[in-house]
């Protein structure tokens, strides 16, 4: 096929929303799965449209997939009416055509595309389904099966990395990686797989509640624009809450997958000794993943430039033993080609923080001042009573009710040391002193960092309103993140 009607060929698929592509691989599976129900159309390069290449249930004229390969057809188009259909049948029958003799291994990769990509789209659309919920620990398991049993699959769904880019499809493919850097660590332990695969599959949540103008915005962004990205892992866990039912330990791993093990990642600022394992794996492979795609403000790293740049930031933001199980991973199990090595040399741009592989960030003027208010410093010297109104369960192990120290305070609101983290959006009553008189006020948690020598958290907490003594205590709801939309 030449240039102009390779182009002609996507064009369609821009142009005419009624047809969706699919992989000669992926439409042989969907007929193998008994899907034989399906139109199959071929570009028609000389009108720009599409043209009937076999009928719906025609036992004769089935496509000879070999014949179209010899032929240098390597996309299909079908109705995207009936593909949601026939997807669902794929989805049921994934455990099947991954132990089939009959297909390919990148057959099998590109089915195992498809279903995970449609489930993390289905989940990113109601991520409190327990359908949906349901759906995406089933495949999880299936992903864990195929990685114990042949990684090959897995391997080839890898390879896709640098062509899906969605939301969705990083998504599930940050999940495989997680699953097949995982099984070095962890050896054939399902349930610790199944909760890496799952947290990695719901890590990107949060990004949802923003603006995709910001999240994709080819300038730097804003300090207050940064502070949103800031707060997605946050967002994340709150979206995975109840009612899912997921296990404690998959949503801190969801919480921490933007921590370092030198404590300058984010939201807490943990290091490495206080993170979950599964947080580090999925540090390791989500970068991965995102350095090796395109940004609207540079080219996408190679895999070996992609290592590189892992290993020179090893004990800074990767923990150095599962970073070398990962390396190790790369040269034995096809994602990287071991003799790759060191083709470019030692010249490399690091991705200091963990950021900057996803965004960068725009100093503010040296002219401009930001108002603050007048803050009266207490240094801990002052003790305040609080409670819980809305919280995040399942994060912490911090009672309902806990004391504070008040760092420094002004009338808009206070910064506490406390010895449990506090989360973005969190519902905090304080008992405070005023003019002798005991005040109960409700606040918003608006950040939170963990101190520099581990003894405890500042917290940032943004008065609202004050409270009568019979209503302290009463349940309200966390507040998520779209509530917070900068728009660019």
């Amino acid at each position: 096929m030449f240039p102009k009607d390779r182009q002609r060929e996507r064009n369609i698929l821009t142009a005419d929303s009624s047809y969706t592509r699919l992989t000669v691989e992926t439409a042989q599976a969907l007929m193998a799965a008994g899907c034989a129900d399906l139109n199959v159309f071929l570009p028609d390069n000389r009108r720009g449209g599409a043209v009937l290449y076999t009928a719906a249930g025609s036992e004769v004229d089935r496509p000879d997939y070999s014949r179209l390969r010899d032929h240098g057809v390597s996309m299909l188009y079908v109705r995207t009416d009936t593909l949601q259909h026939h997807s669902h049948h794929l989805e049921e029958s994934l455990d099947k055509l991954l132990l089939s003799d009959r297909l390919e291994p990148i057959a099998k990769a590109e089915i195992a595309h498809h279903v995970g990509h449609t489930i993390a789209q289905d989940i990113s659309l109601a991520p409190d389904s327990e359908q949906a919920m349901a759906r995406t620990s089933r495949f999880v398991d299936e992903m864990v099966e195929c990685v114990l049993t042949d990684q090959g699959v897995a391997e080839y769904v890898t390879h896709m990395a640098s062509h899906h880019r969605s939301t969705a499809s990083h998504m599930m493919i940050v999940s495989v990686l997680a699953v097949m850097l995982g099984a070095k660590v962890y050896g054939k332990d399902r349930q610790s797989l199944h909760n890496l695969g799952m947290a990695a599959m719901l890590h990107d949540l949060g990004k949802l509640a923003l603006d995709p103008c910001l999240l994709n915005k080819p300038s730097k962004l804003a300090p207050e624009e940064m502070d949103l990205i800031y707060q997605h892992p946050i967002e994340s866990a709150r979206l995975t809450g109840d009612p899912t039912g997921l296990p404690p330990v998959v949503r801190r791993m969801v919480l921490q997958h933007h921590e370092r093990v030198d404590g300058k990642g984010y939201p807490l600022g943990l290091t490495g000794d206080q993170l979950e394992t599964g947080s580090k794996i999925l540090s390791i492979v989500d970068t991965y993943h995102a350095i090796t795609g395109p940004r609207p403000y540079r080219a996408p790293l190679t895999a070996v430039e992609a290592n590189r740049v892992l290993d020179s930031l090893s004990g800074r933001q990767f923990d150095p033993g599962l970073l070398a199980c990962w390396s190790e991973l790369c040269a034995t199990r096809g994602i990287k080609p071991p003799e790759e090595w060191a083709v470019h040399g030692d010249n490399h741009q690091e991705d200091e923080l963990s950021t900057k592989h996803e965004h960068r960030v725009q100093s503010a003027p040296k002219s401009e001042h930001r108002h603050r208010a007048e803050r009266l410093s207490c240094d801990g010297r002052i003790g305040a009573a609080c409670v819980y109104a809305g919280r995040l369960e399942g994060l912490t192990d911090a009672p309902d009710k806990f004391a504070g120290r008040v760092q420094d305070l002004s009338r808009g609101g206070v910064c506490l040391r406390t010895d449990h983290p506090l989360f973005r959006g969190e519902v905090i009553h304080l008992l405070l002193n005023s003019q002798e008189q005991s005040v109960w006020v409700a606040g918003a948690v608006a950040w939170c960092r963990q101190q520099r020598d581990k003894t405890g958290f500042l917290c940032g907490i943004r008065f609202s309103h004050r409270v009568r003594d019979e209503h302290v205590g009463i349940k309200t709801e966390v507040e998520g993140l779209g509530n917070r939309i900068i728009t660019p």
